[in-house]
Parts: structure tokens; C-alpha cells; sequence
């Protein structure tokens, strides 16, 4: 296993990948372990992702594998991991501010959310709201084992009733 400093900082980067119709865009990244992971971006990103890009000075298209940040600092380098971590942390206590005049238990809990929740949200999501086959959620995920992917197969009592009227009312 190779050191955190043992690679020079552009292969730390995500890859960008873009198609030859430039409307469907890949982010190659290293996950746990250094892994290599191939993330297809949504469409619906694409024409966001090319505004920023060209308010940051880039061209609106990625080269082929482009080594550049995704997201930019405001001093315009790579925001790395921690600011990143900061960022949402930000996001999260200025929400929580807005949400404590209405839900004083909301605000007070995502006051001790983290970016990981994140995570945690878009894998229930994927899994149980978008009904996402395991394998394919396992593998946007970046999961070594199905089974960390099934434990967020979990469903409530609303979503059960909903299974059975539908699977027995046919509606």
C-alpha cells in the first residue's frame, strides 16, 4: 500500500472524462484503499458543471482525463478533503440556523450531521426510494461487499403498506 505522499498532487485529483458527445461525463476517482472508482455523472449535471467550469477560467468540455479539481477553493485551487468537509459543515449550521425557529430537534440535529450523511442519504436513496438494483447501488457506491449495500434496504411501515396495496390492488 502506497503513502498518502507518495503521489504527486494532479493524481490525487478526480479524472474528469467527458464522451465524444461531451454530454455524459465520468468521474474517475480513488475511494477507500486507493481504490479506482469510475462515477457516471447525471445528465442533469453536465450544463451546470460546464457553467462553473467556465466561470473558473476552464473551457466548458474537459480534455480526455483531465486532472483538475471538480470543486475550487475560493483562493481557486483543489478543494481538498477537509475544506470540502468544512464547506458542507458550513451548509449544515447555516440550515440548522434557518430550521431552529421552526424545529429546535431538526436544527440541533443537523448541527451534529456530517458530510458522511450525505452518503448515507444517496445510498437510502438509491436503495429504497429509487428501488436501484444492489448491484448497481454497490457499485455507485463503491461498496467492497453487498451486503454494507443491503443494510440500507431497510423500509419502513409506510413503504410496506404502500408494496402490498399496490402488489395486491394492482394500483
Amino acid at each position: 500500500m502506497h503513502g498518502k505522499d507518495e503521489y504527486p498532487d494532479e493524481a490525487q485529483l478526480p479524472k474528469l472524462e467527458a464522451d465524444d458527445a461531451g454530454d455524459r461525463w465520468t468521474l474517475h476517482v480513488l475511494g477507500k484503499r486507493r481504490k479506482p472508482r469510475a462515477i457516471p455523472l447525471p445528465a442533469v449535471c453536465v450544463p451546470i458543471l460546464q457553467t462553473y467550469r467556465q466561470l473558473r477560467g476552464l473551457p466548458p468540455q474537459p480534455v480526455p482525463f483531465e486532472h483538475a479539481a471538480l470543486i475550487h477553493g475560493l483562493k481557486g485551487g483543489a478543494l481538498r478533503e477537509s475544506g470540502l468537509y468544512d464547506e458542507v459543515k458550513s451548509i449544515f449550521a447555516a440550515a440548522a440556523d434557518d430550521l431552529e425557529k421552526v424545529d429546535h430537534a431538526g436544527a440541533a440535529r443537523l448541527r451534529q450531521a456530517s458530510p458522511h450523511w450525505l452518503r448515507h442519504g444517496y445510498a437510502r436513496a438509491l436503495v429504497v426510494d429509487h428501488k436501484v438494483p444492489l448491484p448497481a447501488a454497490q457499485a455507485l457506491l463503491g461498496h467492497a461487499s453487498i451486503q454494507t449495500t443491503a443494510a440500507y434496504a431497510k423500509t419502513d411501515m409506510t413503504q410496506l403498506r404502500a408494496f402490498v396495496d399496490q402488489t395486491f390492488t394492482g394500483r
